[in-house]
């Protein structure tokens, strides 16, 4: 799984990338290829961005994108809010 990596590799930094990279990075949080992203799918990629609280940022991560409420992220108005979220909370810069 390729997951984004800031260059000074501090944790402590925020993470930067173009918005055409998040979504990328959606698609390889992607692990089973079902086409939607799983809360512990999510977990485990923040866990490798070395978030603290992964667990827990990806609980509310889920719970504010997931428009539908059935467990999975998946289509653009779901990836829309994911990407409005973690430009707010997680820390993600986008250039």
């Amino acid at each position: 799984m390729a997951l984004f990596n800031n260059s000074q590799g501090d944790a402590n930094h925020a993470r930067k990338m173009t918005k055409q990279e998040f979504m990328q990075w959606l698609k390889d949080v992607d692990l089973n290829g079902d086409g939607g992203i799983s809360r512990k799918e999510l977990r485990c990629a923040l866990k490798a961005m070395n978030q603290k609280f992964a667990w827990f940022k990806a609980w509310r991560a889920m719970r504010h994108a997931d428009l539908n409420k059935n467990g999975v992220i998946k289509g653009g108005n779901e990836e829309e809010a994911l990407f409005a979220y973690a430009r707010e909370r997680l820390g993600i810069v986008v250039y």
